[in-house]
């Protein structure tokens, strides 16, 4: 079993068996979205409220909190607080999952509501501004054959506060995962404090099945085995803290969304899409070969190691992981690990800009299939919205590995960011990488209900940079024909049915050399111009 033992850098340093305690070692690096078994914070798979103590005679302490109001908590400097949802059936509740809808037979149909891996275990408190939180709940659907599937679904709500003072949103994820039942003996996943031999104290992720298995639930003997399902289509309805707010991080394809206000505190999020899948990397690097930031990683103040090899974790949604990857990508053999298919969505930091920046409402969504990305929305600069991924080249069969980039934003908000008026957008779209600039092979733009929505595909990696520029042309003024005195006629009615707009073919650029001379062509199907190579 692996045992968490720390964070380093936001990378999470573990323990694996096999390794000796002093000298050279091997290093086990992982990127990707999860790791089996009961973590922390975002990927904790239990409610928990926690105390912290930011300094004392033996340093940083935390304290594992019954409630919200635990007394042992009350005089600490700081509280946090993850949420997992409860389904709304549970009680009267502010946050809660409403529906859970899973494409069945090429149809979303209502999944129905099984139990909860753990019920209620935390009261929603006014003074903190915190909602109920619960567990990993279970849901199924039967498709026309009789055959029952079943689902898991986690939806967290993150908060951080000063002692009894009303906290603050600091985070937000939903995801779906088919699951199978297995019944089999073990811990059921909690959290629980570890004393460290300096005294102080932290709270760390406990609990498991007995077996190596991956549960994203374990209760009562019961494991909700997570399972790949290519393809899996699904739509959640979450009645949220309207404080999740500004932008969004998505792990899904075709993503649509909807937010519907409910009270001055609550807010509808509906969100539908289709699991993408995702490369992920497992590594074993010798220490030797690390780069000299990181050679020391886990050594004790003697020099010494922890028994086992050491792992390092680097979560798809955290910042520092991309920075990683690109300082250790040369270090990888050139193909992913293995491929898993997700379905997720989470909040982000806000935005710079203020015309992309929201504290009351939702501004952005971006979906993207590589293995790491920054953790933030688009950046706007030289009149582009640029976003950086990064993936390893190959999928785990040796084939290219092709990229996937979807970009909704509130209309109201591009128009800000443009300067644009009301008329009908379109887009242009550069695929910025270490080689130059690549052809797009496909992508397309629409605007319906408030929402521009973008997608681009076909792309390649290690590490590109995304740049989508938004264009609008002159409005032009219908021409409307007189009528023939001798045989008159009804003048044409013009309508617009902007819910039913037709893709709009994108432009993309390519960069074409001659000699020394550089030129940068864009078009639809861009073509150098005589004499010159694409480069």
């Amino acid at each position: 079993m692996v045992r968490k033992i720390g964070l380093i850098l936001l990378g999470f340093l573990l323990t694996l068996p096999g390794a000796g305690a002093f000298g050279d070692s091997s290093v086990e690096v992982n990127f990707n979205e999860r790791l089996p078994g009961q973590g922390l914070g975002q990927d904790v798979a239990t409610s928990y409220f926690q105390g912290i103590t930011l300094s004392s005679p033996i340093g940083f302490n935390q304290r594992l909190c019954t409630s919200t109001n635990d007394s042992k908590c009350m005089d600490m400097a700081q509280w946090d607080y993850f949420a997992i949802l409860p389904p709304c059936v549970e009680g009267d509740l502010d946050q809660c999952i409403k529906s859970v809808r899973i494409e069945v037979d090429g149809k979303l149909i209502d999944a129905s509501y099984i139990k909860s891996a753990g019920g209620i275990t935390y009261q929603a408190d006014p003074t903190l501004k915190t909602p109920a939180g619960g567990n990993v709940s279970v849901w199924s659907a039967r498709n026309s054959s009789g055959q029952t599937d079943y689902f898991a679904v986690k939806a967290l709500v993150s908060y951080t506060g000063k002692k009894r003072t009303a906290g603050i949103v600091t985070g937000m994820n939903a995801q779906v995962f088919k699951i199978r039942r297995v019944s089999m003996i073990g811990v059921d996943y909690g959290v629980a404090e570890h004393v460290w031999p300096a005294g102080n104290i932290s709270v760390d992720g406990a609990g498991g099945p007995s077996g190596n298995i991956d549960c994203i639930y374990f209760s009562a003997s019961e494991c909700g085995e997570v399972v790949e399902a290519p393809g899996l289509r699904a739509s959640l309805e979450l009645k949220l803290d309207n404080r999740v707010t500004g932008w969004m991080s998505a792990r899904m394809d075709e993503p649509d969304i909807k937010v519907t206000v409910l009270s001055s505190t609550t807010n509808l999020l509906e969100i539908t899409g289709t699991a993408v899948a995702v490369p992920f990397i497992k590594n074993i690097l010798s220490r030797s070969e690390l780069p000299s930031d990181m050679k020391n990683v886990g050594t004790g103040a003697d020099g010494s190691l922890p028994p086992g090899t050491i792992g390092l974790h680097y979560p798809s949604p955290q910042q520092f992981s991309i920075n990683q990857f690109l300082k250790l990508q040369n270090l990888f053999k050139p193909q992913a690990t293995g491929i898993v298919p997700t379905w997720s969505i989470r909040s982000i930091p806000q935005a710079e800009n203020p015309c992309i920046t929201s504290t009351s409402k939702l501004v952005g969504l971006v979906m993207t299939n590589s293995t790491v990305y920054e953790v933030a929305p688009p950046t706007f600069t030289d009149g582009t919205l640029n976003y950086k991924v990064a993936s390893l080249h190959f999928s785990p069969d040796g084939s290219v590995f092709q990229g996937k980039y979807n970009l909704l934003i509130s209309s109201t908000a591009a128009r800000c960011l443009f300067g644009f008026g009301n008329a009908p957008v379109s887009a242009s779209v550069s695929i910025i990488g270490e080689q130059g600039s690549q052809s797009v092979v496909a992508s397309t733009i629409k605007e319906v209900d408030g929402w521009i929505y973008l997608r681009v595909s076909g792309f390649t990696f290690s590490n590109p940079t995304i740049q989508v520029k938004l264009q609008q042309e002159a409005p032009t003024m219908p021409v409307v024909q007189q009528p023939v005195p001798t045989s008159p006629t009804p003048s044409p009615t013009l309508t617009s049915t902007p819910g039913n707009m037709k893709p709009i073919l994108l432009k993309s650029t390519v960069t074409c050399i001659k000699g020394k001379t550089t030129k940068k062509v864009t078009a639809v199907k861009p073509k150098c111009p005589s004499g010159y190579k694409k480069k």
